[in-house]
């Protein structure tokens, strides 16, 4: 053997290979391409876009409200100063540690009304505050919080 039949330095298994054709939602990598518009994508995107939600909240029945995420500088005034945008603000209430005598990270701000609670729940839900995401939801109240015996 003269060797003209062999190819250099590999076999043809192990060849690389261009970009898989025929199949328009995968990218060269296989995964799904997100922005593919073949009728079955879009059927799947959709589906999938009516279980997707923001985060779990827990329902506004009251007009107080838990924020968490909150940056360890916020002040009450600027969570008063922030929530007024959308309605009155009866009481902001920053949680602090007792030892360290340092915010928690979350807050409890009560609205003059229900509609007012839930409005600002919609506006600043995921929205970013102070250099974090906001999470505003629901407040438990008393009797819903879980005893700490």
């Amino acid at each position: 053997m003269n060797g003209s039949n062999r190819t250099r330095g590999r076999s043809s298994s192990s060849r690389p290979r261009g970009p898989r054709r025929g199949n328009s939602s995968t990218s060269e990598t296989g995964r799904q391409n997100p922005n593919s518009n073949s009728p079955l994508d879009k059927i799947v995107r959709w589906f999938k876009g009516l279980f997707k939600t923001k985060a779990l909240q827990a329902p506004i029945n009251s007009a107080r409200l838990y924020i968490g995420n909150l940056s360890y500088d916020t002040a009450e005034n600027d969570l008063r100063e922030y929530f007024s945008k959308v309605g009155a603000v009866k009481v902001a209430e920053i949680i602090w540690d007792r030892n360290s005598n340092r915010s928690k990270g979350f807050a409890f701000v009560e609205m003059e009304s229900l509609d007012d609670a839930k409005k600002a729940a919609c506006t600043f839900h995921e929205k970013e505050f102070m250099g974090r995401k906001l999470i505003v939801s629901g407040a438990k109240s008393e009797g819903e919080r879980k005893s700490r015996d």
